[in-house]
């Protein structure tokens, strides 16, 4: 009896002891690398951070490792975080000689952060990417910048065959800017003209009828009162203000249209830097 008892004693105290190792082992490293890829594949990648993060304590220095963590903070947006978190695994000029998979990571996370002035940078001080990889991009980057005659010289200079880019730097030159010139030409002449010009057909309108209506008010005016007439210096000073303001809104009109062509052109040239990337 007491043999058995004995027995019943060694299980209860050895029970716990089991359990720790059992806990013990389901955060080993294989275990713990399988949910970090299972977390991931799930797009559960801020859960993800947590485990490459603890992955990473348990192998530092592993290029594997690093990548899947940095990676982790780029899919869960964390673009910011994930750019401090690559400087602190590569201090100095580290940073530049890291793997080429970590490098195009990191220029991921220039890029979705809209920093394109770092991705030049950073592209440039490169040791490791490729020119296949980097040219195109620091081509594109000029074009992002409305500089076509940078793009081109950068073109020719790397000697590139890009059938894409080629295609972007030909839109460049369709574009069909406005000139801001003209269009204060013809609202000086027609009042109104030159937000037609660029597609304000409304607006020009509208220039043309409250300029005209008031100019004919301050007109018959001082045909019925002379030059003395209050009538038709108030409404031909409110013609003046009308006018002054027609040019103010044709050189504003000629600038947002001149906008909005180039920022369509510059979401097709960050699509290509995307996909390059």
């Amino acid at each position: 009896m007491t043999l058995k008892y004995l027995r019943y004693l060694l299980i209860w105290v050895s029970f716990p002891a089991c359990l720790l190792a059992q806990e013990q082992d389901l955060f080993n490293f294989s275990n713990s690398l399988e949910y970090a890829q299972f977390l991931d594949q799930k797009g559960n990648h801020r859960l993800a951070i947590l485990e490459w993060e603890r992955i990473n304590l348990m192998q530092p220095g592993v290029d594997s490792l690093q990548l899947s963590l940095i990676r982790s903070y780029r899919l869960s947006k964390n673009w910011e975080q994930g750019e401090r978190r690559f400087y602190d695994l590569f201090p100095g000029e580290a940073r530049f000689q890291c793997s080429e998979e970590i490098s195009r990571e990191m220029a991921l996370l220039l890029f979705m952060q809209s920093d394109f002035n770092g991705l030049g940078r950073y592209l440039e001080s490169h040791q490791v990417l490729s020119n296949d990889y980097v040219q195109p991009i620091q081509v594109s980057l000029a074009l992002r910048n409305d500089d076509i005659e940078s793009a081109q010289k950068l073109y020719q200079d790397f000697n590139l065959q890009d059938a894409r880019l080629s295609a972007l730097m030909d839109k460049h030159h369709d574009l069909g800017y406005k000139s801001k010139g003209l269009a204060l030409a013809m609202s000086t002449v027609v009042p109104g003209l030159g937000k037609a010009y660029v597609g304000n057909w409304k607006d020009g309108l509208v220039s043309l009828l409250f300029i005209g209506g008031s100019a004919f008010a301050s007109y018959r005016g001082f045909k019925q009162h002379g030059v003395s007439s209050a009538y038709g210096w108030i409404f031909g000073t409110v013609s003046t203000g009308f006018y002054l303001g027609n040019l103010f809104g044709t050189a504003k009109a000629v600038n947002k249209y001149n906008t909005e062509v180039f920022n369509h052109y510059r979401a097709d040239v960050e699509n290509y830097i995307y996909h390059r990337l």
